[in-house]
């Protein structure tokens, strides 16, 4: 028992490949969804005269951070049909064996 430094772990390449790919992947959002939230507070900043405006009291910075989970719902509620698509593809795979 003096040698046991806890259960070993051993993970396929394929497993380490999609590790890095789905880190790549919530990078990628994260920058997305920060960029579309700084583009807006500062369209919102320096605009003059809005044509419709909802609320006169947000701020700008505010703005910005309601767009930004905004954004996160929106960008991860659209990848939805293709990891359904994907469960499908895996299902006929399974099924076909």
């Amino acid at each position: 028992m003096m040698n046991n430094s806890g259960p070993r772990y051993k993970r396929s390449q394929l497993e380490r490949h999609l590790n890095t790919v789905v880190l790549w992947c919530v990078l990628l959002l994260f920058i997305m969804c920060l960029t579309a939230a700084i583009g807006h507070g500062l369209w919102l900043k320096n605009l003059k005269d809005p044509v419709f405006k909802v609320d006169t009291e947000t701020s700008p910075a505010l703005a910005g951070f309601y767009v930004f989970w905004t954004m996160i719902i929106v960008l991860q509620v659209h990848t939805l049909p293709f990891h359904q698509k994907q469960l499908h593809f895996k299902n006929l795979i399974k099924d076909s064996c």
